[in-house]
């Protein structure tokens, strides 16, 4: 008897060392997995919202300078956090928008070609052709462009071959970042205050 319940034990503890290796091989492949660099394609997916928030600016937008919703959410991946925002357009297009983020609640731009862009001290400039993306952030006084911010946007569908969605992804961390999340606008938020296109 004594002798079947260490068998018993033997057999019981390897075979739970080797679920738990396997369990423990399994988390650190999805971890790996999780930290991979992510990279927009501008084309919607629910799972990449996924505990986000989303907003609706224009129902009955059907233009291309118009934005039907906006959808946010903050992620990590090997390069750090960083703000994914999609912008579902009216329609498919070579417009080229203007958003305004408001990072630093002691900088304001005001107005932007002649038109109020609320708190806003950052701008990107994004083409929604899928060319170049421009960062601007505001000093006081005038703009600094940045080169090399990290923002990476990318045009894509909301639904299959419609060109009416638009990424763009904000890094949170690093020398580059635009965003100094130590010293973010009134309640720690990251706000859209307008756009121009």
């Amino acid at each position: 008897m004594i002798w079947k319940t260490t068998i018993k034990k033997i057999i019981g503890s390897k075979l739970a060392k080797n679920i738990n290796i396997v369990f423990l091989a399994i988390f650190l492949l999805s971890a790996i997995g999780a930290q991979a660099q992510f990279i927009p394609d501008g084309n919607y997916s629910p799972a990449e919202y996924a505990g986000g928030q989303v907003r609706d600016v224009d129902p009955n937008a059907s233009g291309t300078c118009e934005v039907n919703q906006v959808y946010s959410v903050v992620k990590s991946d090997s390069e750090g956090p960083y703000l994914l925002i999609g912008f579902y357009n009216g329609n498919a297009g070579q417009a080229t928008f203007r958003y305004y983020l408001d990072t630093d609640p002691d900088l304001s731009i005001g107005t932007d070609f002649g038109r109020a862009v609320g708190d806003a001290d950052v701008v990107l400039q994004v083409n929604a052709s899928g060319s170049a993306t421009q960062v601007f952030k505001y000093n006081g006084t005038g703009f600094d462009t940045f080169t090399d911010s990290g923002i990476i946007a990318a045009v894509g569908d909301f639904n299959a071959s419609d060109g009416k969605f638009l990424e763009i992804k904000v890094p949170l961390s690093g020398d580059e970042s635009i965003v100094d999340i130590c010293d973010l606008a009134e309640g720690f938020n990251i706000n859209l205050g307008s756009y121009i296109s």
